[in-house]
C-alpha cells in the first residue's frame, strides 16, 4: 500500500520539522520526519480495520486517526493507497 500526504498535512509537518530543527541539531527535523514515516509505513498494513475517528469534523469525512506521540494522524483508505489528511496537536483538538 502507497503512502501519500495531503498538501495541509505536509505544511503541518514540514512546520514540526522546521521546529524540531530550530530547538537541536542539523538534521534533527529530518531524523525525526523518518520515524515518522516508519510508524506511519507500519501502521498502514493494518490501517483497513482501524475505526473511524472519535473527533466529531474528522469522523463526519469518514477519517481514521492514530496517534503518534502526542500528533493525531488522520488519514482516509482509498483502494490501494493510505492518504494522511490532517496532522494536529493532540491538544488542538477541541470536543
Amino acid at each position: 500500500m502507497k503512502l501519500l500526504i495531503n498538501v495541509e498535512a505536509a505544511k503541518s509537518i514540514k512546520a514540526v520539522m522546521q521546529f524540531i530543527e530550530s530547538q537541536n541539531t542539523n538534521g534533527s527535523g529530518n531524523r525525526w520526519f523518518y520515524k515518522l514515516q516508519r510508524y506511519l509505513l507500519e501502521i498502514i498494513e493494518v490501517s483497513q480495520s482501524l475505526p473511524l475517528c472519535k473527533y466529531p469534523p474528522f469522523r463526519e469525512k469518514k477519517l481514521h486517526c492514530i496517534i503518534y506521540k502526542d500528533w493525531v494522524v488522520a488519514f482516509k483508505n482509498e483502494k490501494d493507497k493510505c492518504v494522511i489528511m490532517a496532522f494536529v496537536y493532540g491538544t488542538n483538538l477541541n470536543y
